[in-house]
Formats: structure tokens, C-alpha cells, sequence
């Protein structure tokens, strides 16, 4: 999280997520056993219609345990990630999640999450029951049913899993596929202490380019040192625009740029020839920050 203001945003759900899974996970058989016995019902956060947050229109309800599909899979879920634009624009029905405002049954909330495959498909072949896998949809319950070809085993249901779904290709795609990023060439990662932003980073340093970031506290610049930035800038007390021009002159060849408002003008400011933009995110400018509206102009 860039902004402190996001605390407004999150701490609620994190709220209703430490009390669901408080309760949530604490009964049933051993999730690693191959004869699970499966509750004939279970508990999720779903919301009955859109509102202005998250912490507004979510709900515990307990549901009818769904049966899968031949290529579908129950996941009990272990670990779920606060993952606060998809969860805002869910809650609000915005961008992708638009539908959501006409919904006429109560949709799930919840994005990526790891957990144990408790059910599998009659055409299920790459995953077995007593699976740890990450996922995404549906991650705010005890348990998501998933197409079986949208799980990524994993060696186990660990929480620093849960980023590698949303945050870790997202990184991947933008700066791999997307930016192709070389060696030698100038990166600027703005919230770099985030989700997709500390996995930008080490993509970056893996791709052999010199690396910018930025953050807001000297404990996230201390990690994103030891994730081998070349350089950091804290936006709360030193001019990013500044740094940006005395550290590269020349121009930014790739910006990987999460915040939008006045940084994305700075980034835009600071492209060098034939620089890439590449944006997946604008938390400045959701309805969480007092100053959204000038973020945005």
C-alpha cells in the first residue's frame, strides 16, 4: 500500500477476514487427508448488491456446498489476500466488475487465496485431493470452487503463496511480456513496497536493469534495498520528479506505475524515447483518498 489512507479501505476487511477465518478454519478433519468429510454447508463473505465499500456491503452467509463440474475442483481455502482494487471495484460494480450491479443473486467477494484441493472432478487430472494450490475467485470463504486449469500447485499452503496468482504475474506479464524489458535499461517502480510492486522489482533486477523506486517510509526503502534497488525514493519527504530527472537524465526507458494521479504525471514527464508506460494500477485515485479528485486532475 502506497498511500496510508488505504488503511480506511482495508482495515475493515481485514476485520471481517481475521473474524471468519477465526472461525472458518478451525473445524473439519485434516485438509493433507485423502477421505475429507465435507460439510454439507459452508461460511463466505458474499455481498447482496453494490455500495461505496467493501466493509458496506459484505456479508457472512452460510451457503450450499456447490458439487463440481468434471473439470472443476473444491478448494478448502486456508489463506485468502487483501487485494484492495479488485475488492474495491468489486463492492462498487466498477470496471470489470460492472456487471455486479445488476446482480440479482448475492455475489462472492474474495480474490486470490492458497488452499487444499478437498474435491476434484471426474476429469481432474493435474491436481489430487490433499493438493496445495493458489487460486483465484471466491477466496473470502472456507471454500472456492475453480476450473482445475486455473490452479497452481504449490509445495504448500503457506501464506507468502497467496501473491503469486494476481500480484506475481501481473508484475511478470508487464515488465516480461508487455514492456520487454533488457539489461542496462533505467526502471521506475512506483509503490514498490506493494503486492505487484516488490515483485516488479526483483523481475527487473533479474532482467538486469537499474532500478528506481519509490515509497513512503524508510522501513519499506529498507526493503526494497534488500530486494537490490539501485535507488529509492521516499515521496513523503523528497521530490520524486526531482530524483527522477537527477537519477535519469536521459529519460525512463520502462515505468511500472501502480499509484496514477501526480506520479503517473511524473512518470509521464520522465519518459525517454520510446519509454513504455505500463500501468496496472491507480491507488491515489480510489474512493478511499480525501484527495482523489485532485489525484485525478
Amino acid at each position: 500500500r502506497e498511500y496510508s489512507n488505504a488503511d480506511a479501505m482495508v482495515s475493515p476487511l481485514i476485520l471481517f477476514a481475521q473474524t471468519f477465518f477465526s472461525f472458518g478454519l478451525a473445524a473439519g478433519s485434516s485438509p493433507h487427508a485423502s477421505n475429507v468429510q465435507l460439510p454439507e454447508t459452508f461460511r463466505a463473505l458474499v455481498a447482496d448488491s453494490t455500495g461505496q465499500s467493501f466493509s458496506q456491503v459484505a456479508r457472512i452467509r452460510s451457503l450450499p456446498l456447490p458439487a463440481v463440474a468434471e473439470d472443476e475442483v473444491l478448494v478448502r481455502v486456508m489463506y485468502a489476500g487483501v487485494n484492495g482494487g479488485c475488492e474495491t471495484f468489486r463492492a462498487r460494480g466498477e470496471h470489470s466488475f460492472r456487471s455486479n450491479r445488476e446482480a440479482t443473486e448475492p455475489f462472492p467477494l474474495g480474490a486470490e487465496g492458497v488452499g487444499i484441493v478437498a474435491a476434484v472432478g471426474s476429469d481432474v487430472s493435474d491436481v489430487v485431493v490433499g493438493d496445495a494450490v493458489c487460486f483465484v475467485g471466491s477466496a473470502y470463504a472456507e471454500y472456492s470452487k475453480c476450473k482445475a486449469s486455473m490452479l497452481w500447485k504449490v509445495p504448500e499452503a503457506s501464506p507468502e503463496y497467496v501473491g503469486l496468482r494476481i500480484s506475481g504475474i501481473t508484475a511478470c506479464a508487464m515488465l516480461e511480456l508487455t514492456g520487454k524489458v533488457r539489461e542496462g535499461e533505467t526502471v521506475l517502480i512506483t509503490a514498490a513496497a506493494g503486492g505487484a510492486g516488490h515483485f516488479a522489482v526483483q523481475f527487473a533486477k533479474l532482467a538486469g536493469c537499474r532500478v528506481l523506486a519509490t515509497c513512503g517510509s524508510e522501513e519499506k526503502a529498507e526493503v526494497l534495498r534488500s530486494l537490490g534497488c539501485d535507488h529509492v525514493i521516499n515521496y513523503k519527504i523528497q521530490d520524486v520528479g526531482a530524483e527522477v530527472k537527477r537519477l535519469a537524465p536521459n529519460g525512463l526507458d520502462a515505468v511500472f506505475e501502480g499509484v496514477g494521479g501526480s506520479m503517473l504525471q511524473i512518470a509521464i514527464d520522465n519518459l525517454a524515447t520510446e519509454g513504455r508506460l505500463l500501468q496496472v494500477g491507480y491507488i491515489s485515485e480510489y474512493p478511499h483518498n480525501p484527495d482523489a479528485q485532485l489525484e485525478s486532475s
